[in-house]
């Protein structure tokens, strides 16, 4: 078989596979331990209420966690009723997404190796390796099939790195992948808050400071 074909079915088996373990009797579990239905109750008060600023449990204001996670599960809950399975989905649907991001950071090296005939060969399958061995990651599988801010803070966080580190291996467009540098740092921020902000840029910043490339956190432009 062609290696190009074979690449593209195992491509497809990885895609197959991952929705299965990660989406498969997602509901059929309870809501467990004192932290999921807490979760679950406070973004289906927001969901019936219709608002989607002000979090409430039991009727009270509830501002302990930041919103994203409620918009997921209220998002569910629109389009699939108020089940466990919708309280879960958001979950889910970040851990996927962050086995998409590293795969495709992992596939773009990949490339870049054959561009320029330099280690092609080792490199080959690199981003289909990456992208098993990111799915089966058990943290990774645990977290995603229940209603945690820890999966998708790891989500966003994963898309700030991915995007930077795109930039840095792109020619050109480095611009688009900072926005998203950026974006995916605002997101960490309505996932879990101040820690969203620190963990992106405290690695980014290390990175910079150990490559020699410090003075790009005092350029204006780099920031905006």
């Amino acid at each position: 078989m062609h290696r190009s074909k074979l690449a593209k079915r195992l491509w497809l088996l990885l895609a197959v596979a991952a929705c299965a373990a990660y989406l498969y009797n997602l509901g059929a579990p309870p809501l467990v331990g004192p932290d999921e239905p807490r979760y679950a109750q406070v973004a289906r008060e927001m969901y019936e209420r219709g608002d989607l600023v002000t979090p409430t449990l039991a009727g009270q204001t509830w501002f302990e966690k930041p919103a994203l996670l409620y918009w997921l599960m209220a998002a569910g809950y629109l389009l699939l009723g108020v089940t466990e399975w919708a309280a879960r989905l958001g979950s889910a649907i970040s851990g996927l997404l962050t086995v998409l991001f590293v795969a495709g950071l992992a596939r773009q090296a990949e490339r870049r190796a054959a561009s320029e005939a330099k280690g092609a060969d080792e490199a080959h399958g690199f981003g289909l390796t990456a992208g098993a061995v990111m799915a089966s990651t058990l943290g990774l599988m645990v977290f995603s099939r229940a209603a945690s801010f820890d999966i998708v803070l790891t989500m966003t966080v994963t898309l700030a790195l991915v995007c930077f580190l795109r930039g840095e291996l792109s020619e050109g467009k480095r611009g688009r992948w900072l926005a998203g540098f950026w974006a995916g740092i605002g997101l960490s921020l309505l996932a879990k808050g101040l820690i969203g902000v620190v963990l992106p840029l405290g690695i980014v910043g290390l990175y910079l400071l150990l490559t020699g490339r410090w003075r790009a956190l005092f350029r204006t432009g780099w920031w905006w």
